[in-house]
């Protein structure tokens, strides 16, 4: 990829958009290289400038209840202690908040309660619900916003793609999911090494915790010098949900358990079985629409049974992987569930 932007010219777009900007900005937040790059861009270039009273700035981080729960504690313990030191630096017009999907859309309350099939590459019902989904919610208050997003060009032909189709101009972007944001994508032009030099260069803010942030990458396979700085990837890792079958293997999984993160092994386990039963035609209903035997949802049987293995693996690992609220969710869903199949059709 052509390099067409250095970091200190990064810097003066965030604060020249944001001297002129006439609505809120929303930072998505999720934990990863690029987003932490975003955010000590953003918070470097608002630092001294004067707040803009038209454009409030919100942080934001979508919990999905499925994140790999070192990730999870990561991102929570971040935004605890970078909102602290940003009110010590008069910095308290930029807010940080946590959102989550609601109950019924939840992963587990879906598939065990509802009874949906783990997502695929043609049916990827995740998306939507777990990440979207509570975004969009934040937004409907408002007439128009600016989401800004670490997308990046050379990370994928798909993602080039995509980004090409919906381009406004250089830095804008229009998505279908977002309809009343233009999303602001300051580190479009830029590689891995100038993420990484953001993240290490950049004192503030300093309750950032970049060691932490470069042990996660160099599970799955990004090697730093020992002074910490980026040299290369083995391979594109990402920390997406533990939950995924979307994908045959986890790597970023695979990674973590193998550097010490053995709290996951359960987990993977799980996984591993749980994709398996995808393919289990006697764990599924017929199909709805074509009423082929084996194709359709889970049954009530197979939802109890992935119930009774995830609470195994929540006990052997102390991990909080379900939580009650799913837990009454799904044991609504079967009760209305077998009412209505005990309900004669008149």
């Amino acid at each position: 990829m052509e390099h067409q932007i250095s970091i200190e010219t990064c810097i003066q777009i965030i604060q020249e958009e944001y001297a002129h900007a006439q609505n809120d900005w929303y930072i998505g937040y999720s934990g990863g290289k690029d987003s932490s790059a975003l955010l000590v861009l953003v918070l470097n270039a608002l630092r001294f400038e004067p707040i803009n009273n038209n454009c409030s700035v919100h942080v934001v981080y979508c919990d999905t209840g499925v994140e790999f729960p070192m990730i999870s504690g990561f991102v929570h313990k971040t935004f605890d202690d970078v909102e602290s030191e940003l009110r010590t630096n008069k910095m308290s017009n930029i807010r940080f908040q946590i959102v989550q999907p609601s109950v019924e859309k939840r992963f587990f309350s879906v598939v065990i309660g509802k009874g949906y099939v783990t997502p695929t590459f043609r049916f990827r019902w995740c998306t939507s619900r777990l990440r979207t989904g509570p975004m969009q919610q934040i937004l409907q208050g408002s007439n128009e916003s600016t989401v800004l997003l670490g997308i990046r060009n050379g990370e994928s032909e798909l993602r080039d793609r995509t980004i090409a189709i919906h381009r406004i101009d250089h830095y804008y972007t229009k998505q279908e999911r977002y309809p009343n944001s233009k999303i602001f994508c300051p580190i479009i032009d830029f590689d891995a090494n100038d993420v990484w030099k953001v993240i290490s260069q950049f004192d503030f803010p300093t309750l950032l915790n970049r060691e932490k942030l470069r042990s996660f990458y160099s599970a799955i396979g990004t090697v730093f010098s020992d002074n910490g700085e980026y040299i290369k990837d083995y391979q594109r890792g990402r920390f997406g949900c533990w939950t995924c079958t979307v994908i045959d293997e986890d790597k970023a999984m695979m990674g973590l358990i193998k550097h010490g993160y053995q709290e996951l092994q359960p987990l993977n386990n799980f996984m591993s079985w749980l994709r398996a039963a995808r393919n289990d035609s006697s764990m599924r209903k017929e199909n709805y629409y074509t009423k082929e035997p084996g194709k359709g949802a889970f049954t009530i049987a197979a939802r109890k049974e992935i119930l009774k293995r995830l609470l195994s693996a929540q006990k052997e690992t102390g991990l909080g992987l379900i939580d009650s609220e799913q837990l009454t969710y799904i044991q609504l869903c079967w009760e209305q569930e077998e009412i209505k199949n005990l309900t004669p059709i008149s």
